[in-house]
């Protein structure tokens, strides 16, 4: 069960990476933000209860890696992201999978295992998309 979970997560994981790069650069850090169009979390569709998982979208300059979708970041002269999206979930019998304990798309107080500021899990994916001329 937990490959085929870890398959799931890892298409929605791709399937969201895709659809950021298909946003217009100018507005992915206003609309991946907190309360943004598409917002910084989902749920992947017809898998678990959205009780039980959540997807995370970090956006963050490849050069600090400070996280610019939190905040009034927007800089016009960017010309590249780093982007991250990291599925957490919970397994039959309380395993959970990923940092994100609570599935509220945000980076809590002991979840963060690693003591690297970022949400971590077997399924993360880490890309650089750029503004297109």
């Amino acid at each position: 069960l937990i490959a085929k979970n870890t398959t799931i997560a890892l298409n929605g994981a791709k399937a969201k990476i895709e659809e950021i790069r298909n946003n217009p650069f100018d507005t992915v850090i206003v609309d991946y933000s907190p309360g943004g169009t598409k917002g910084n979390y989902f749920h992947i569709n017809k898998w678990l209860n959205t009780a039980d998982h959540c997807g995370t979208i970090e956006i963050a300059d490849p050069a600090t890696s400070e996280i610019l979708n939190t905040g009034s970041h927007l800089n016009p002269v960017r010309t590249l992201y780093e982007v991250r999206v990291t599925v957490s979930w919970r397994e039959k019998g309380n395993r959970f999978i990923g940092e994100d304990k609570n599935f509220n798309g945000s980076l809590d107080t002991g979840e963060d295992t690693f003591s690297n500021n970022q949400l971590d899990s077997p399924v993360k994916i880490v890309t650089l998309i750029s503004r297109r001329p």
